[in-house]
C-alpha cells in the first residue's frame, strides 16, 4: 500500500507502533520469567 497523503503515512506509522507495543506487552512476562533464571557469569581474575 502506497501512502497517498501525510495522513495515510501517519496512520501507517501509528499502526506499526501499536503493533510493536502489543508484541512487547505480550513478550514482557516471558522476558521477566527468563531473566530470573539467568545465572550471572563468573569472572576469572
Amino acid at each position: 500500500m502506497a501512502a497517498k497523503t501525510m495522513q495515510d503515512l501517519f496512520i501507517h506509522a501509528l499502526s506499526n507502533v501499536y503493533s510493536a507495543e502489543k508484541q512487547l506487552t505480550k513478550a514482557l512476562p516471558q522476558l521477566a520469567r527468563a531473566s530470573t533464571h539467568v545465572t550471572p557469569p563468573r569472572f576469572r581474575l
